[in-house]
């Protein structure tokens, strides 16, 4: 389960397709916490679809239940005719703003497009998802809630943390944990020939290991110019690193995985040399 990132809000990349769903038409939802639209507790690899309309005093919420620690994922689309914003913050019981990693789980979604809130680790218990437009009168919005399972042939690659494209000198902390079939992703891509490093530590002395690699765009282990893999299986509480001293330009993963633990913590670094590299 991966957690925010401590750098910088990350870009998700959250798709409607191949999951089950639950679809609820109506668009007559609770305007407050007491009567928000009660989704009931969020099973894993499932998909909830809403659509709605909101503007000025016309807010819609929904409550949500975790029963354990979970990845959440929360994307709106923001169908406005009219070219208004429409907000959507996720809230805990209490109706604040929930914040991880110092980033509020908070989008403002401009008209004709998608945005996604998302966190990896969310605590269990009850939340609510809040949707407004401020100075708008009802516009339509399209709601997709999920928690990642592991349904998916490939899990977590299509919900991977988007770090974006390093530049020289980039530094992302990132934190989570891992285990069995709960596996974290993060996406990144370099413009021309880099120098790049990826570090993860296991903090607890007493967890199972955990593997970590960079994979390429067709997720394959990348192998170095001298002929090594970039891949390590870390023992609770040591810590290593791969090194791409010529990563070539492109889209890259680092996998986090542990196939014999269970929630076992994490920490990872991954960084762009300022070093100026002449592809070879």
């Amino acid at each position: 389960m991966l957690f925010n990132s401590s750098s910088r809000p990350a870009n998700q990349d959250n798709p409607f397709a191949n999951r089950t769903r639950l679809f609820n038409f109506s668009s007559d939802y609770g305007d407050s916490l007491k009567n928000a639209e009660n989704i009931g507790s969020i099973k894993r690899g499932k998909s909830y679809d809403y659509s709605g309309d909101v503007g000025g005093d016309d807010l819609d919420f929904f409550k949500f239940k975790l029963d354990r620690r979970g990845k959440i994922f929360a994307t709106l689309n923001n169908k406005s005719d009219r070219d208004e914003p429409i907000a959507i913050s996720l809230l805990n019981r209490q109706g604040k703003v929930v914040k991880a990693q110092d980033n509020f789980l908070f989008a403002n979604v401009e008209a004709g497009e998608s945005q996604t809130i998302s966190v990896r680790g969310l605590a269990k218990g009850t939340y609510f998802l809040r949707i407004q437009s401020e100075n708008g009168r009802d516009e339509d919005y399209d709601l997709n809630l999920s928690q990642s399972g592991s349904s998916s042939p490939t899990p977590g690659f299509d919900q991977s943390v988007n770090l974006g494209t390093l530049r020289p000198g980039d530094l992302f902390s990132e934190s989570g944990t891992v285990g069995g079939s709960d596996v974290d992703f993060y996406r990144f891509s370099v413009d021309n020939t880099s120098r790049i490093s990826a570090r993860l530590s296991s903090s607890d002395f007493n967890a199972d290991p955990i593997a970590f690699s960079i994979l390429d765009s067709q997720r394959r282990t990348v192998m170095t110019e001298s002929g090594r893999f970039l891949f390590s299986n870390v023992e609770g509480g040591d810590s290593d690193t791969l090194f791409a001293p010529t990563l070539a330009s492109g889209t890259y993963y680092v996998r986090v995985q542990s196939e014999q633990g269970r929630n076992e913590p994490y920490q990872l670094l991954v960084e762009r040399s300022t070093v100026t590299v002449t592809p070879i």
